[in-house]
């Protein structure tokens, strides 16, 4: 059955709004903030997040660009079934020749952070839309099904051959960000690293 998470924003007051932070801005900021001013037609914007990278998004990528700290992992998605054959070349002592599961087709993924931005002049400020997503491979899980199971000798007494098929088992986690940034002034953002969320400092430059 499929299931839709759906997120509700509510109106709060404004008391309520700000009670998580310890700083607030006044209606005459946001007016100045907001209003027009004159900039560069083909401005760009650079994005430098401490630790991670830095992405220029500029009319040519549609103010859209990707900071990525990956690195590949390839992992195995189809297996062959085992192969049983019978050496009997002197026709004495019957003996198995058994051939295991093996891969016989790859995918290649990336693990790491990956963190896809796009920006937005508003008035004097630099408007970041993006989301931060971490992937991290958690372990190898064994197949499913009788072909996958350890093949035992003749006598079913030991494991002759452990039949290995490694399927991989990965997690992202993804952090949406939002950022109304005032070109030059220094910002910190909820990374996810693998392990915990770490405070990372942004700075957006007008170029």
């Amino acid at each position: 059955m499929k299931k839709t998470i759906i997120v509700l924003l509510a109106v709060l007051l404004p008391s309520t709004i700000l009670s998580a932070s310890e700083k607030s801005i006044t209606p005459e900021e946001i007016i100045k903030m907001t209003a027009s001013v004159d900039h560069k037609k083909n401005e760009s914007y650079l994005v430098e997040i401490t630790g991670i990278g830095k992405a220029k998004l500029d009319p040519s990528n549609n103010f859209q660009s990707k900071i990525e700290d990956t690195q590949d992992f390839i992992y195995p998605t189809k297996y062959s079934v085992p192969v049983v054959t019978l050496n009997n070349k002197n026709n004495t002592n019957k003996k198995w020749e058994i051939s295991p599961s093996f891969p016989f087709e790859f995918k290649k993924g990336k693990i790491g952070i990956s963190i896809e931005l796009q920006a937005k002049r508003v008035g004097s400020a630099i408007l970041i839309f993006g989301t931060s997503s971490y992937t991290s491979f958690l372990k190898f899980n064994h197949g499913i099904g009788e072909l996958t199971l350890p093949v035992l000798d003749r006598d079913d007494k030991r494991e002759n051959n452990p039949n290995t098929t490694n399927l991989a088992s990965f997690q992202t986690t993804t952090t949406v960000l939002y950022i109304t940034a005032l070109p030059n002034n220094v910002y910190e953002i909820p990374v996810y690293n693998g392990k915990k969320f770490v405070k990372r400092s942004v700075i957006v430059t007008v170029q």
